[in-house]
């Protein structure tokens, strides 16, 4: 499960915003959401929403202490790097998603007896103009007078069987 942090403030480096996150938010979690609470001048936040770093992206930059307190150590990731990171991270959580296998769902089908379908083909027979059943048609084409199960999907789709 990811774990949020909230940023109150990017560092500015060389005209680029960089990201500091502690090794020790890598503890519990090796994904952590990223949420800015800086606001610019105008009001705006850098991003909305949350960026998404994992421990192994973190790990590429080294770890380097605060000035005030040498204890503490940040990966310093570039925003735009970041960023990147975050859209790659999104399109193969998304791939993910959607190649993940669903179960099939079962057909239900039921085997009709001599009577029923019958009565189907000369349904069938009625309602066409030619008076022959689609299904009568395709019996004696494919099956050739071998026996056939027929087996009822939906009110007009059928399965045979032989």
């Amino acid at each position: 499960m990811a774990r949020d942090f909230h940023l109150k403030f990017p560092q500015w480096s060389g005209g680029d915003w960089v990201v500091g996150l502690g090794s020790y938010l890598f503890r519990q979690s090796n994904v952590i959401h990223v949420y800015c609470d800086y606001r610019r001048k105008s009001g705006s936040k850098l991003w909305d929403g949350y960026k998404v770093c994992t421990k192994a992206f973190a790990e590429k930059y080294p770890l380097t202490p605060l000035k005030s307190n040498p204890s503490v150590k940040l990966y310093r990731i570039p925003f735009g790097e970041l960023e990147t990171h975050h859209e790659e991270y999104m399109d193969k959580e998304h791939l993910a998603k959607q190649q993940a296998t669903r179960p099939e769902q079962k057909v239900n089908k039921r085997l009709l007896n001599k009577r029923e379908l019958e009565y189907r083909i000369l349904q069938q027979k009625h309602q066409s103009e030619k008076n022959q059943s689609a299904l009568e048609v395709v019996i004696n084409i494919f099956c050739e007078g071998k026996k056939v199960n027929v087996y009822e999907i939906n009110k007009n789709d059928y399965e045979l069987e032989y």
